[in-house]
């Protein structure tokens, strides 16, 4: 798979879903990983005007776990 962020460049032996996905969404991370995981929404609420906001607790989000 290629990064979440749609940055970078898909593996040489990525099937051809993977690839087009990448040059469709490149710098687009949130409607890259929608479509990744096969999400899709009715409209852009849900990106736009969340019901909710949840307060993450600190920590290195980007560390090796």
């Amino acid at each position: 798979m290629g990064s979440a962020s749609g940055g970078g460049w898909p593996a040489a032996d990525a099937p051809g879903d993977e690839v087009l996905r990448h040059f469709l969404y490149r710098h687009h991370a949130v409607e890259y990983c929608c479509a990744y995981a096969g999400v899709r929404p009715a409209d852009d609420r849900p990106f736009t005007e969340p019901d909710r906001w949840v307060r993450l607790p600190v920590r290195d989000w980007w560390a090796v776990s």
